[in-house]
């Protein structure tokens, strides 16, 4: 509702509303009572609940309602009003459930509006008597359940939304019914299994959702410096000075539209009156799919809820609903009270000022024909004071400002009002859902998302975190790509003044100045994006992320999407600067784009693999000592052992009631097993050791050692608890007979060592990234076994580096302000855009093609299919175009490579190629190139280009050389001097071209011989085809056809002016005979040209094939230059078996050069 009419309407005025309770029935119906196994509901019941009447108290295990079940609270409280049942664990929702709130304050018969907190239903298990909330068993709601809707309030013919709000904890939820809550309300549900499917959720929007003031300003402009004749044009106007909330005095703010399109109204009010209005207005700069009608209702607004001014501007924005996919419009009115905006004391409501009324609608208003601009009025010149209001307006698809109200808030979209918060903890179902409204979404299910099938949900901010437990995820329809709601800002400035004639006629002026900068959709933002798919996701849905990233998949792929559906394509858009890609997909190893990936940071595209290091753990060890025999005789009576806390000693007679007594056998041996019985509690109480003792707690002992003769028998304590604190327990004897052999205490106890278990991550290549769609980043660095692109990465001010095994670029493009260096196996590349603006390096060892192989003919109107456009070094910082290592097979014979040299920069090309010398084998798997653009930007020696090979002599062989702007200039010797070429290497050119002009034969040899003319190849880019007399049509090299100086066929006339410059095989008219006469001879007769050099080649291969490899004769053509066609004719001695002869004629091509 505009807030205008609000102010003016209910907050300034008394309505005479009846009572909501006189409205309704009171249908009181008996509450169930506790331990009730089931309230069930058959007829329509309503509830007004007051101070003094208390909600009804059910109390059921099972809540069933088949019919309409009302709640009215009529009193306001604090906190919104919940209606809830006790002990219940099973709800069941078949009809209307419906929660109303108190708005209003009566007094007398009137009714005051207030603020109600709102009100709502929650579904739980609340336990009788107690605070407690806890979940349910199962909910389901097949019907309809409204808190606070707009549906109940127009109902009510009451116009102002109010908070609602429903909750639902459950076990098991399944709703395909509808829930619906007042403006800013919430819709919770929490529970393990959540099945959604087809449900419809929503969240009303409030009327004026999304408007909030930036700027603005209200005031008098006495600066006397504003003349409206200068200010005010047809193409531009410039508001006066004035202050605002950004711009306080001594400061001053100013508002410029420009280019500007005007509108005008004259009215003659009264004799002595004119009232002149005016609108000058930008055309929208938020989206071309908006626009702008503007309306003068001459004082009246035939719409007067868009507001009470008589200027209203219709911004109109067309865009295709997701939904229908049809054509939508969305409709935005900036209405503005002239008259109101020239009293100073205009009020300011949320940062706008009350002239100023916007009304965002989604049909159009009632208007006439929109105004066309006019003739442009006369503003009366000179300075004038004027009143002015002005406002900086943002639009947004939410109802409250997102911004954090306190630095201790860390989270504020999760606390926004409006909200939908969706909680399944095992299992969660969206398919068909409808979910809108709302200014933030939460969606949690991390352990199993059936998916999103046919859903309809639109939220301008989000939290999703959903996983799967079978490993494969396909996201679609999971979130709508745009809101149908404005966003953008509008800045508009309002002025009245007055200028009396010298007649005494009074013109007022009323002007409106706007700039609109708006889009009528707003794009759908994710906080932070959580996916848990392990082995597969795939995305098709346009997944705009602000904040955190997280993918826990193996697989991910973004689809290209059919045109109806809602998404062009699957889209990840990751908004934070900070953001780092490798971090966000930790286990990714394969990457298939058919859609988009933007991200504001340099992205690392690689995978990372996991290796487990375990350390096995050491047991604790007990501590031992070893009681020793010494001398080989018995011990005597009284003699002690002691151990840990116990003192046995040796007796002739026992004491059973003394402890530790031990006795003394005939034997030593004897008398260390009854010692040893003692020690353990053995058998032998009584009569090998007394009664009274008992096991020794802290040792054990172990069987005696025995060794014949040797008198060293011994046998060994152990500490029953393993571990150093064993090394403590005290150990002694006073007998002779008997040792410890030095050992005061019980040694070599340890503790126990845990195991350890550690995990590194260690970078490893992807195993595929295929890229179809838009990688767009600030520097891409890939690491695949198998790199594919016909797609577009854009890696803005930064570099691509790519490492792969193979790598295959087809029409596609990478554009990057950096670098762009490829190293891989083989590299196949057609029809593929380079943007390098720094260096190109290209490393490909095993394979290098274009898939232009030399003799094809596949010209196309001059250009070759599929041929590359590369450009390199339009930024360079010295570092161009690189090959350091030739492959083995392939050439770039359909690429066009052009290369800058910026001002007073060198730029260092290097490499590998063979060096065949002028020869066409130059041109065959040696990286030779179709075209070679120079470019130098300055003039030399500050700028130019610089050569060199990477052995002792390579060559760089180029079928069209062009060199341009400040590479054209030559020394009077006709060297380039911006070519410096080092001497391990040589460009080798089949045509050169200087200024538009051909100079094959002028740059031959120039530069130390460092640039060669191969005139014998003829490539795509440097041939030209010539027909016959004969009919034939014949390809020869361009430079050379169509020299002025050269004559290749000997007969006098240059090859530019002769039909048929080139003497062809057509000619030779090769004849041959045997004769007896005088001796057996063959004879071959052929026709030739001056200076031509004649084969006579023969081959002994009777019956084929013919091999030709052997020569009969050579010489140069006897006839003198210039000269005709002439025969030749040379004798061979026959031979058995035969020869067979056949004559090739090599002309001078470049004669006389």
């Amino acid at each position: 509702m505009n807030p205008e009419i609000f102010a003016a309407d209910f907050l300034k005025r008394l309505m005479r509303w009846p009572l909501l309770c006189a409205l309704l029935g009171l249908v009181l119906t008996r509450a169930a009572t506790a331990a009730d196994s089931l309230y069930e509901n058959d007829t329509p019941q309503i509830f007004s609940i007051t101070p003094q009447n208390t909600p009804p108290q059910i109390h059921a295990t099972n809540f069933v309602n088949n019919s309409l079940f009302e709640v009215n609270f009529t009193a306001t409280t604090i906190n919104p009003q919940l209606f809830e049942t006790w002990d219940t664990l099973n709800y069941t929702n078949n009809g209307l459930m419906v929660a109303n709130s108190a708005f209003g304050v009566e007094v007398g018969n009137l009714i005051f509006l207030s603020a109600s907190p709102g009100c709502g239903f929650q579904f739980d298990q609340r336990p009788t008597g107690t605070s407690l909330h806890l979940s349910a068993s199962s909910f389901y709601n097949p019907g309809t359940i409204r808190c606070n809707s707009e549906i109940d309030l127009f109902t009510n013919f009451l116009f102002v939304s109010t908070i609602g709000e429903c909750v639902i904890q459950a076990t098991n939820i399944v709703s395909p019914g509808t829930i619906d809550v007042g403006a800013d309300g919430l819709v919770q549900i929490t529970g393990d299994n959540v099945n959604l499917t087809r449900a419809s959720l929503t969240v009303d929007v409030p009327a004026q959702a999304g408007l909030s003031g930036i700027d603005f300003g209200v005031g008098t402009d006495t600066n006397q410096d504003w003349d409206p004749s200068i200010f005010l044009q047809p193409t531009f106007a410039i508001s006066s000075e004035f202050n605002s909330q950004l711009f306080p005095k001594p400061g001053f703010g100013q508002v410029a539209v420009f280019p500007s399109t005007p509108y005008f109204e004259v009215e003659q009010i009264a004799t002595n009156h004119t009232l002149t209005r005016a609108v000058f207005i930008s055309p929208n700069a938020g989206s071309s799919n908006v626009v702008e009608n503007i309306y003068f209702e001459g004082g009246f607004n035939v719409n007067p809820f868009l507001g009470p001014g008589a200027v209203t501007i219709e911004f109109a924005g067309s865009y295709v609903d997701t939904v229908t996919g049809q054509p939508a419009t969305n409709y935005l009115y900036l209405n503005d009270f002239y008259l109101r905006g020239a009293n100073t004391n205009n009020p300011v409501i949320n940062g706008i000022p009350s002239n100023f009324t916007f009304t965002e609608l989604n049909a159009p208003a009632l208007f006439t024909v929109p105004l066309a601009t006019s003739q442009f009025p006369v503003f009366n010149p000179g300075i004038v004071t004027n009143n002015y209001t002005y406002v900086d307006l943002s639009l947004t698809a939410v109802s409250v400002a997102t911004n954090s109200p306190s630095q201790n808030v860390t989270n504020y979209l999760a606390i926004l009002p409006g909200r939908t918060q969706i909680t399944a903890n095992q299992e969660l179902d969206l398919s068909l859902a409808n979910i809108s409204g709302q200014n933030y979404l939460s969606i949690n299910a991390p352990n199993q998302f059936d998916g999103s099938v046919g859903a309809q949900i639109f939220s301008p901010y989000s939290d999703i975190s959903i996983g799967v437990t079978n490993g494969f995820m396909t996201v679609t329809n999971l979130l709508e790509p745009a809101i149908p709601a404005w966003s953008g800002t509008v800045q508009a400035w309002s002025s009245d003044w007055f200028f009396v004639d010298a007649n005494g006629v009074t013109n007022e002026f009323r002007v409106l100045l706007v700039n609109p900068n708006l889009t009528p959709t707003t794009p759908s933002q994710i906080q932070n994006l959580k996916f848990h798919a392990t082995n597969s996701l795939v995305i098709s849905d346009v997944l705009n992320v602000m904040q955190m990233l997280s993918i826990d998949a193996q697989s991910l792929t973004l689809t290209t999407n059919d045109p109806s559906a809602a998404s062009p394509d699957g889209e990840l858009n990751l908004q934070s600067p900070s953001f780092q890609w490798s971090n966000s997909v930790p286990n990714l190893l394969w990457l298939t784009n058919n859609g988009s990936i933007r991200i504001l940071n340099s992205a690392q595209f690689g995978g990372h693999s996991n290796i487990v290091t375990v350390t096995p753990g050491i047991p604790a060890i007990a501590a031992t000592a070893k009681l020793s025999e010494m001398g080989g005789t018995n011990p005597v009576k009284n003699a002690t052992v002691t151990i840990g806390t116990n003192k046995y000693a040796f007796e002739v007679t026992l004491t059973n009631t003394t402890a530790n007594r031990v006795k003394i056998a005939k034997t030593f041996d004897g008398s260390m097993s009854n010692l040893i019985a003692a020690i353990n509690g053995a058998p032998g109480a009584g009569t090998a050791y007394s009664s009274a003792t008992t096991t020794n707690t802290q040792v054990a002992a172990g069987l005696l050692a025995v060794h014949a003769g040797a008198k060293t028998n011994y046998f060994t304590v152990t500490a029953k608890i393993a571990g150093a604190a064993g090394n403590s327990i005290p150990i002694a004897t006073s007998a002779t007979n008997l040792t410890w052999n030095g050992q005061p205490h019980l040694s070599g106890g340890a503790d126990a060592v845990a195991g350890t278990t550690n995990v590194s991550s260690t970078p490893v290549p992807y195993f595929a990234l295929v890229n179809n769609g838009l990688i767009s980043d600030q520097g891409s660095t890939v690491w695949a076994n198998d790199f594919e692109n016909s797609g577009a990465f854009s890696n803005g001010v930064s570099s691509f580096i790519l490492r792969s095994t193979n790598t295959t670029l087809t029409g596609g493009e990478i554009a990057a302000g950096g670098d762009v260096s490829i190293t891989t196996g083989t590299l196949l590349v057609s029809n593929v855009v380079i943007q390098a603006s720094r260096s190109l390096t290209l490393i490909a060892t095993n394979l290098l093609t274009d898939g232009i192989a030399p003799g094809l003919d596949i010209l196309t109107n001059g250009d070759v299919i599929g041929g590359n456009i590369w450009t390199v070094g339009t930024n360079s910082i010295g570092i161009g175009l690189n090959m350091p290592i030739k492959p083995s097979v392939g050439d770039l014979l359909g690429t066009t490579i052009t290369n800058y040299a910026p001002v007073n920069k060198n730029v260092v090309n290097t490499w590998a190629a063979g060096d065949f010398g002028v020869s066409t084998a130059g041109y065959s798997n040696n990286a030779a190139i179709g075209r070679l653009i120079l470019d130098a930007l300055g003039t030399a020696p500050g700028t130019q280009f610089t050569f060199k090979g990477v052995g002792a002599g390579n060559a760089i062989y180029v079928d069209y050389l062009e060199l341009r702007d400040g590479a054209t200039n030559r020394d009077i010797n006709g060297n380039v001097n911006s070519l410096a070429i080092n001497t391990n290497l040589v460009i080798y050119y089949a045509r050169a071209v200087i200024n538009g002009l051909d100079a094959s034969q002028k740059l031959d040899h120039k530069n130390n011989e460092r640039l060669r003319w191969v005139s014998s190849y003829m490539g795509y880019f440097s041939s030209t085809n010539l027909i016959y007399p004969d009919g034939s049509t014949n390809t020869f090299n361009v430079g050379l056809a169509g020299n002025p100086q050269i004559d290749s066929d000997g007969d006098g006339t240059p090859n530019a002016s002769d039909p048929t410059p080139f003497f062809i095989a057509s000619m030779i008219n090769q004849t041959g005979y045997a004769t007896n006469n005088p001796n057996p001879v063959m004879v071959v007769i052929w026709d030739t040209i001056p200076l031509g050099t004649n084969y006579v080649l023969y081959s002994t291969n009777v019956g084929g094939p013919f091999d030709f490899n052997h020569i009969a004769a050579q010489f140069v053509s006897p006839m003198p230059y210039p000269g005709p066609i002439a025969s030749v004719s040379t004798n061979f001695p026959q031979m058995s078996p035969p020869l067979y002869y056949k004559v090739a004629v090599y002309p001078w091509l470049t004669y006389p050069f």
